[in-house]
C-alpha cells in the first residue's frame, strides 16, 4: 500500500464542454488505473468554481465510491485562494467588486490566485509525485504555476490548448 499524490491546475476559463473536459478525465483516470488496490490517491487542485479545478472536483465526486466498493482510497486536497487577503504589496485602491464567486466578501484582492498557485505543484508541507496542468491561451496564472513545477524539479505533464 502506498499513497500517490499528484497536483492539478489550468485555465479557469478551460471549457467543460464534451471533447475538453475528456482531456482532463483521460488523464485523471489513467493516475487512478495506474494504482494497486489498497493505495491512496491524492489529488490536489485549487478549488476554482470553473474551468480545470471544477473539473478536476467534478472528476473527484463521480469517483468517491462507497468505501465497500473502493479498492483505491480517493482523496481530495484543495488550495483556495485567499480572496479576502491583500499582500503587504497591494495597493488600497486595486481591489474589485466581487460578483459572488470570489469569497464572501463585497470585494477581493485580484492577485490572490496567484499568490496561491505556486502552493499547487509545490506546497513546502506536501511534496507531489506528479503535477498536471491544463493552459488554454497561455494563460498568465497557469503558465507560471508550471513554472513553479519546473523549477522546483517537479515530475509534470502539460497539455497545451489555444482558441
Amino acid at each position: 500500500m502506498r499513497a500517490r499524490r499528484i497536483a492539478t491546475s489550468g485555465s479557469t476559463r478551460w471549457p467543460t464542454k464534451p471533447g475538453w473536459r475528456e482531456t482532463i478525465t483521460d488523464a485523471l483516470d489513467d493516475q487512478l488505473a495506474r494504482c494497486q488496490p489498497g493505495d491512496t490517491l491524492i489529488v490536489r487542485h485549487g478549488a476554482a468554481d470553473q474551468g480545470v479545478d471544477r473539473i478536476v472536483a467534478g472528476w473527484i465526486a463521480d469517483h468517491l465510491e462507497p468505501a465497500a466498493q473502493r479498492t483505491v482510497r480517493l482523496v481530495e486536497e484543495t488550495v483556495p485562494a485567499r480572496w479576502e487577503e491583500c499582500a503587504p504589496s497591494c495597493r488600497p485602491e486595486h481591489r474589485r467588486v466581487n460578483r459572488g464567486n470570489r469569497g464572501k466578501a463585497p470585494t477581493y484582492c485580484p492577485s490572490a490566485g496567484h499568490r496561491r498557485n505556486p502552493d499547487i505543484p509545490a506546497h513546502p508541507d506536501y511534496p507531489v509525485d506528479l503535477f498536471l496542468a491544463w493552459c488554454l491561451n497561455d494563460s498568465s496564472g497557469t503558465s507560471k504555476t508550471i513554472e513553479h513545477a519546473r523549477k522546483a524539479r517537479i515530475a509534470h505533464r502539460t497539455w497545451n490548448a489555444y482558441r
